[in-house]
């Protein structure tokens, strides 16, 4: 009796031992990449943040402890102004896309019936990216010129009588240009999340007599609201830090905050540069936070 009773002690140590080999298992798996990021993305950072409290030097720096880089950003009208650019821009842009990539995403999602075709359509969408940006902003050239395709057919078809100008080197050109440059980061988070809308919820609100538009309102735009948010959260980062579609197509006749960091870069001016990063960041927390006020991204995704 007393041994059948002791029978089941190996099996809970040997539960427990497979319980720690897997925890261990786990935490080498996490440690991996976490190394990897803290070398390669938490240094670089932090050394960032420093630099940015370095003296400024002929054509470099020293170590010290200045808000000189700083007072001189926030003092200066021409920073503002870049940085107030900068948000307008972005103010502009969004808005845009929201309204391009919607559609195209719910025509993707709702109406094409084939999934060989959807995979098709979103490739199409991620396949500009395999080529350099550089290229990516070049091929523009022969659209938007005064020679290109564009001015070609509006004047061919009698629309305009000569070349329009404000089809290249101007700030519209930008803003479409970033529209439709960025728009597989708006157009694949929407339409991910369109994907998990159940259909049964659709055919429900049908049943029930409402109208296909009282249904993209109230259920289909609801539901949609995490790949939304997630969109304009990847559309603006990556705004903030553009600097060749101002400078190729927008002809340089603005500044947007990322090429004020080249700028200062380029004159080896690194705690500016540092700085003007670092600003960049900062004003970015405000406009991620907002959007996790509207959106509980990590209850709905």
């Amino acid at each position: 009796m007393t041994d059948v009773a002791q029978a089941p002690a190996p099996a809970v140590s040997s539960g427990m031992t497979l319980t720690k080999k897997r925890a261990r298992q786990a935490l080498l798996l996490v440690a991996a990449p976490t190394i990897v990021m803290a070398l390669f993305c938490g240094i670089p950072l932090v050394s960032v943040v420093v630099f940015s409290f370095y003296k400024p030097w002929a054509y470099g720096m020293k170590p010290g402890f200045v808000l000189e880089n700083y007072i001189e950003f926030f003092t200066t009208a021409t920073y503002l102004q870049t940085l107030g650019f900068t948000f307008l821009i972005a103010i502009i842009v969004l808005p845009l896309m929201v309204l391009l990539c919607y559609p195209v995403a719910y025509y993707v999602c709702f109406f094409v019936k084939s999934e060989r075709l959807k995979l098709y359509i979103l490739l199409l969408c991620i396949v500009p990216f395999w080529t350099s940006a550089l290229i990516r902003m070049v091929a523009w050239l022969p659209l938007l010129g005064r020679k290109g395709l564009i001015n070609q057919i509006l004047m061919g078809i009698g629309i305009i009588d000569e070349p329009a100008e404000i089809l290249l080197y101007s700030e519209p050109s930008m803003v479409f240009s970033m529209a439709i440059i960025w728009s597989v980061f708006m157009i694949g988070p929407i339409y991910f999340s369109m994907a998990k809308i159940d259909r049964q919820v659709i055919e429900a609100a049908r049943d029930l007599g409402a109208s296909a538009w009282t249904t993209f309102w109230r259920i289909i735009v609801p539901l949609t609201k995490p790949g939304l948010a997630t969109g304009i959260l990847f559309v603006f980062v990556v705004m903030m830090g553009e600097f060749a579609i101002q400078k190729f197509i927008g002809g340089g006749k603005t500044t947007m905050l990322a090429n004020v960091l080249i700028q200062q870069q380029g004159l080896l001016q690194w705690p500016a540069a540092s700085a003007v990063a670092v600003v960049m960041v900062l004003v970015s927390i405000p406009v991620i936070v907002l959007i996790f006020q509207f959106v509980n991204l990590r209850r709905e995704l």
